[in-house]
């Protein structure tokens, strides 16, 4: 398979999880971990997350009791970082599929819906696997349109040939926004949170593009959303001045 397949049969997987009955979740996650052991890609940038993790930490940070529920009952704060977020998904995953932690019991525990076992597996799949699934499109599309160096030719010590405009803009910004995401999906359900998401995975993929027209019309709307969703604290200014820097445009 190249790249692309590669990345489809991934995204194919996670959707397969995402969808699926609690029953069968755990041939799902062993079916979405073996899609990431066959691309050479893929565990290159998950190799990459992983280097100088600490899961153990990370989990304490993450996996927090919750305020409004029983003692035994816990939420899940997503990391800040989409490097972080990676990590730890991907560490759970393994482990759930190597029986280290048990699903029911875990989800039971940080995913905890009104005593309905189907909206807690919902809540596992819209809160941990849906930005899972979302950061490593953004990552692995980017790799493949050439815009980030393939962690495999870094591996090698091989660089690709780049595009230093477009570079620039993804390396810079995309971080901002898939950390923007991950901090807004940490909210309660509203529309204007899914709204938010929505536009942030729109804005991603215009800088995919490198089309300004594209790029421009996305930022609009990610900065009026956002005004809305976030107005004290988001990174709409700092995401500005490195568009006008590159595209010289002004909203």
């Amino acid at each position: 398979m190249n790249k692309r397949e590669e990345l489809d049969l991934f995204l194919l997987r996670a959707d397969e999880l995402i969808d699926s009955k609690y029953i069968l979740a755990s041939k799902k996650i062993e079916n979405l971990l073996k899609s990431i052991a066959n691309s050479e890609t893929l565990l290159a940038i998950f190799k990459n997350c992983l280097k100088d993790f600490d899961y153990e930490k990370e989990c304490e940070k993450c996996f927090c009791q919750s305020d409004y529920l029983g003692e035994n009952k816990g939420e899940f704060v997503q990391p800040s970082s989409s490097k972080h977020l990676l990590a730890l998904v991907f560490s759970v995953l393994v482990d759930i599929d190597a029986g280290n932690i048990d699903l029911t019991e875990f989800i039971n525990r940080y995913f905890y819906e009104n005593g309905s076992f189907y909206e807690s597996y919902n809540s596992f799949a819209k809160n941990m696997i849906v930005p899972f699934k979302s950061t490593v499109k953004s990552l692995m599309t980017a790799v493949i349109k050439g815009f980030v160096t393939d962690p495999v030719d870094e591996e090698n010590g091989e660089s690709a040939e780049t595009n230093d405009a477009t570079k620039f803009i993804y390396e810079k910004i995309n971080e901002l926004l898939l950390a923007e995401k991950s901090k807004i999906l940490t909210k309660k359900d509203t529309d204007a949170k899914m709204d938010a998401v929505l536009i942030i995975d729109t804005f991603i993929s215009a800088l995919l593009t490198n089309d300004k027209d594209a790029v421009k019309y996305a930022f609009t709307a990610y900065k009026y959303t956002m005004k809305v969703v976030s107005p004290f604290k988001n990174n709409i200014a700092e995401i500005e001045k490195s568009l006008k820097e590159v595209f010289n445009f002004n909203n």
